[in-house]
């Protein structure tokens, strides 16, 4: 656990989220901190740590901003940290909840209604909830989020992300990567030596940009009625009368881990990342006077 909690201060002075407020294990909200004056900060901070108990799942929700995962360490203690924006001129109120003990264990923001709805409640309540959780390597992860960025960099486990609008990010995940977004892109870098497993990423309409270097070692399947984009010589078919009307095969480096990237309309890009050591010149930051 120490090692666990300097990532964590390492990781919250990055990031600017200082904790003030705290969940209990049993899953109850704490109240959160105020400041001093007769009128509530807007903005509150809130942190969670705990073991998952009752499953080896953990199901992370946010349909009200952006989701962070980060490596936690070995074991099965996950750590959140939270901050909240309350805006809605109505009274309603995000808040955290955890359930450890549930299959699968579930973290998730919620909105708590007060007051009464005004008709144009969507265009004037502007809360946000942007959260951070640390993962074990024992623990499978499920993400949602609806519009807001889901990244995921640095994990020792399976993934499976999904967002509606948002934008996806992956770098570094060490397990199975499944990730989709319906009308957002989708943007990874898989790393050499990082993982063997099967790596599937998807859209309907949003693009897909993966970084791969030669010693990768991908089978690649692409498809989109998009186009198709790679640094890599692709075979491709052609399907007039389906979509998607295009399916390109592309080998990276020796090949051999199937990398799946399927659009039904976006853009699809397999990219090659060049390293320093390739480079016949290395790249000057500026030039002498």
């Amino acid at each position: 656990m120490v090692l666990i909690r300097e990532r964590v201060a390492r990781w919250i002075g990055i990031c600017g989220l200082l904790i003030a407020g705290a969940v209990g294990a049993d899953g109850q909200t704490a109240a959160p901190q105020s400041g001093p004056g007769p009128v509530a900060e807007p903005v509150e901070r809130v942190s969670w740590h705990g073991e998952v108990t009752g499953s080896s799942t953990l199901e992370l929700v946010n349909p009200f901003g952006d989701l962070r995962l980060r490596y936690g360490g070995p074991g099965r203690a996950v750590e959140a940290s939270v901050v909240l924006q309350q805006l809605d001129p109505a009274g309603s109120r995000l808040e955290l909840e955890v359930e450890t003990a549930a299959d699968p264990a579930v973290i998730r923001i919620v909105r708590r209604d007060g007051g009464d709805r005004p008709p144009d409640r969507e265009r004037t309540d502007r809360s946000r909830a942007d959260v951070v959780v640390l993962v074990p390597d024992e623990v499978v992860v499920v993400a949602r989020t609806t519009d807001g960025l889901l990244e995921s960099t640095g994990l020792e486990s399976d993934v499976d992300l999904a967002t509606v609008d948002g934008r996806l990010r992956v770098r570094s995940t060490r397990g199975r990567v499944r990730a989709h977004s319906d009308r957002g892109a989708i943007e990874a870098v898989l790393s050499p030596g990082v993982t063997d497993a099967a790596q599937e990423l998807s859209t309907v309409t949003g693009p897909i940009e993966v970084w791969v270097t030669d010693a990768g070692g991908f089978d690649v399947r692409m498809s989109t009625s998009g186009r198709l984009i790679s640094d890599y010589s692709m075979q491709v078919e052609h399907h007039d009368r389906e979509e998607p009307d295009k399916l390109a095969t592309a080998t990276v480096g020796s090949g051999g881990r199937p990398l799946a990237l399927r659009s039904r309309r976006g853009d699809v890009s397999l990219r090659r990342l060049v390293t320093v050591e390739q480079l016949a010149v290395e790249p000057t930051t500026g030039s002498e006077r």
